[in-house]
């Protein structure tokens, strides 16, 4: 955050509000300890100066907070900005966005959420633990990385559509999402960290796309149901204990290849598969 902007100390309680702020004026206002017994509104403007900034910790704990519009002259929201809310429902009117801070609806009771077309920054632990979510949509622009803890213990979740953009899945990013059936992976994918599936026991089939290149320790650690799984012949790097646990699990596997080395050394069951398809 830029030093000199106006921190706006904000308490809602029921249609009331009190204000209280710095004597540092500048251009920009930062919504701050924000509690409510009622609707939320967020103002455009305080005294002629735009309100653009939702702060960290802002309605943290909130334990009554239900459903939030946030307006489209917001434009960041600050770290753990609703975490351990009751806030069941967002609605984005913005369809570009500065940036959303790390675990900011972390630990809430989020249902479903879109999120807006761009994000230029989305923090780790987006939606760590929120185990009512079954339903996201991810940024379709200038989005190449699904950050670490991002849907972590999202155990609700059964379906997600990862952007086409996105290069790299982050550590344990979706870590123990129980549920998970059915996950698109976008055709740039290069990278999956450690941990990214761990524990997606409910995951029964994947394919990795042409130009993967590194599956971190433990990707796919414990994915019980994971039946098949096609490893392309662009990987060069499998960590330890990326499939161990997936008792049924055959890898679709070209000849000559890393992954066809990794099955046999690691005592995996495979495939041969000759013809490279996207």
């Amino acid at each position: 955050m830029k030093y000199g902007y106006m921190l706006l100390c904000v308490m809602l309680v029921l249609s009331m509000a009190s204000f209280s702020y710095a004597d540092d004026w500048d251009y920009e206002i930062i919504l701050k300890n924000c509690y409510s017994e009622d609707e939320v509104v967020i103002p455009e403007t305080v005294s002629g100066i735009p309100v653009k900034v939702i702060g960290d910790f802002c309605f943290a704990g909130s334990e009554t907070l239900d459903e939030l519009v946030i307006p489209e002259y917001i434009d960041t929201i600050g770290e753990y900005a609703f975490t351990e809310s009751t806030l069941s429902s967002v609605e984005f009117q913005a369809q570009t966005f500065k940036s959303i801070g790390t675990g900011a609806f972390s630990l809430t009771d989020l249902e479903r959420i879109v999120l807006p077309r761009r994000v230029d920054y989305l923090g780790e632990e987006l939606f760590r633990e929120c185990f009512e979510l079954v339903e996201v949509t991810l940024p379709d622009i200038a989005i190449y990385e699904l950050p670490a803890y991002t849907f972590f213990e999202c155990d609700g979740l059964k379906t997600l559509f990862l952007p086409d953009s996105i290069e790299k899945i982050g550590d344990s990013a979706l870590y123990y999402c129980a549920s998970l059936t059915d996950v698109h992976i976008p055709e740039k994918l290069v990278t999956i960290e450690e941990s990214a599936f761990e524990s997606c026991v409910s995951l029964e089939s994947i394919r990795l796309p042409v130009g993967v290149r590194w599956i971190g320790e433990n990707a796919f650690l414990d994915c019980e149901s994971l039946k098949t799984c096609y490893l392309p012949e662009t990987v060069e790097y499998i960590g330890p204990d990326a499939f161990d646990g997936c008792e049924s699990l055959c890898l679709e596997v070209h000849s000559d290849s890393y992954a066809l080395r990794y099955a046999e050394e690691y005592g995996i069951d495979y495939k041969i598969v000759e013809a490279a398809s996207k």
